[in-house]
């Protein structure tokens, strides 16, 4: 994670033990893509079934610390579209 800005790098320092291993591995993803990543980039970065991902998306969603962003890309091998998450900035997360 050492390529991350500083302030992206701070709050996964701060929030990673609070989340689940999954969470986490996704929103280190996302982290690292600040122009955003879909379901299906995901899926071929993490290897998991799509499921588990948009779950995980979901979860982040929930925690205010992602969020589709409006945009969408299209898969070139299935030609479906997906819209385009990215990691929420956050200065510090106190975890409990």
């Amino acid at each position: 994670m050492s390529n991350l800005p500083d302030t992206q790098l701070e709050s996964w320092r701060s929030i990673q033990q609070g989340l689940g291993l999954l969470v986490g591995r996704v929103f280190a993803e996302l982290c690292k893509h600040p122009e955003g990543l879909t379901l299906f980039e995901l899926r071929d970065i993490l290897g998991w079934e799509q499921s588990t991902i948009s779950g995980r998306l979901n979860d982040l969603r929930d925690l205010g610390l992602a969020f589709p962003v409006g945009g969408i890309r299209v898969n070139p091998r299935s030609n479906r579209s997906q819209q385009v998450w990215v990691a929420r900035a956050v200065q510090k997360i106190e975890v409990v």
